[in-house]
């Protein structure tokens, strides 16, 4: 009876101290029917008896931004194949002992969609980040500002027809505040999630002034640059600063700001700078109304620009410039660069079928890889 008893209270014990391996308790995929190019996030959820667990990532076609095996998700950027697709996550634990997620996704050839927000758009803004969509500033009745995505196409709670825009988030809170300035006057709105509107009026700007662009600074988030028709002003909301938060920083014409990785960028009638706080020369001269940063494979940057009506890179301009250079540049999820509705090969400027017969004045490429087009008319298209 006692060996029976104790054979008992043994077995007992291996039932409760065995382990299993990992289990998948939850997927997610930002879009599972992505267009040719488009980025997309796949997340598993999982958990394990025996840690630390890793990830592996693998599929039928794609790319994979890079990632480490702690990830429990990846990025990854459809091929230029359409039809169906597999992505596969498989889950280790301290064991080995392995379970596997398949996602299934269908990957469509890019086309033009022209019916995507009622009314005249009067600025877009492209949402930071890995993956994301624009916002898209319109005169209809509510004046609402638009999300748009590949998922999502709906009005936020932001009010305001805003020719320029910028948006800044809270890191802590993952909160964002919108920054926006009307085609005409000084003032600029500011819309804060969960805080009542608030107005900013440019004090160094001339009474007939016209806001370009607005950018806050890649370094500081209290500096906010503001380019006008009579120069570029900051604005630092730091509450150290007191009465003298209103600076001009230059008396020139600035049409463009851009933030990159080491510095904002402005781009004047007398050349593009690199705003770190010196006064110093523009680092590329000449009449500018458009600049962009790019990140090369190599780790370094160019910086591409349009000046006297020419697209240009790192000061030099391009061989072969597009049939029409509108004042707008921007680059997709290959370092493609975008000027209007066209876009550079490395050899010459292609323009995406349907796009012919339109008038593009400025093109923007979102973090999930979807191309946003603006007409003269303020109607907005995305391939």
């Amino acid at each position: 009876m006692k060996n029976t008893l104790l054979m008992f209270i043994v077995g007992l014990c291996f039932v409760g101290c065995s382990s299993s391996g990992p289990s998948i308790t939850g997927t997610s995929v930002s879009d599972d029917t992505p267009v040719s190019g488009q980025k997309i996030l796949l997340q598993v959820y999982s958990i394990a008896d025996k840690y630390p667990m890793t990830h592996s990532w693998t599929a039928s076609g794609g790319q994979f931004d890079e990632w480490d095996d702690t990830q429990y998700w990846a990025y990854w950027t459809a091929p230029d194949e359409e039809g169906e697709h597999t992505i596969t996550c498989a889950v280790r634990d301290k064991d080995d002992d392995e379970e596997s997620y398949t996602f299934t996704v269908v990957v469509s050839p890019r086309a033009l969609e022209d019916s995507l927000v009622d009314g005249t758009v009067l600025s877009l803004l492209k949402q930071g980040g890995t993956i994301g969509g624009v916002w898209a500033s319109t005169d209809d009745e509510n004046a609402y500002i638009r999300y748009l995505s590949s998922t999502s196409n709906e009005d936020t709670s932001w009010q305001g027809a805003f020719s320029a825009m910028d948006v800044i988030l809270d890191p802590y809170y993952f909160t964002y505040t919108l920054f926006g300035a009307p085609h005409q006057g000084l003032d600029i709105t500011v819309l804060a999630e969960g805080r009542d509107p608030a107005t900013l009026t440019c004090e160094t700007c001339d009474e007939a002034d016209v806001i370009n662009d607005l950018a806050i600074d890649v370094y500081d988030p209290d500096v906010m640059w503001v380019g006008t028709g009579s120069g570029l002003h900051w604005y630092d909301s730091s509450p150290l600063v007191g009465e003298d938060a209103w600076v001009t920083y230059k008396t020139e014409r600035t049409s463009d700001l851009y933030q990159g990785v080491s510095y904002t960028y402005a781009a004047t009638e007398l050349g593009v700078y690199e705003l770190d706080g010196e006064d110093d020369e523009p680092l590329f001269p000449g009449d500018s109304c458009a600049v962009i940063e790019v990140e090369n494979d190599d780790e370094t940057v160019s910086v591409w620009h349009i000046t006297g009506s020419q697209v240009c890179e790192n000061g030099v301009a391009l061989p072969v410039q597009p049939a029409a250079v509108a004042c707008s540049l921007d680059a997709d999820w290959n370092n493609t660069i975008w000027c209007g509705k066209y876009w550079w090969d490395g050899v010459a400027w292609q323009t995406p079928q349907g796009l012919e017969d339109y008038d593009i004045v400025e093109s923007v490429v979102s973090a999930e890889g979807l191309v946003y087009f603006l007409t003269a008319s303020g109607r907005l298209l995305r391939w």
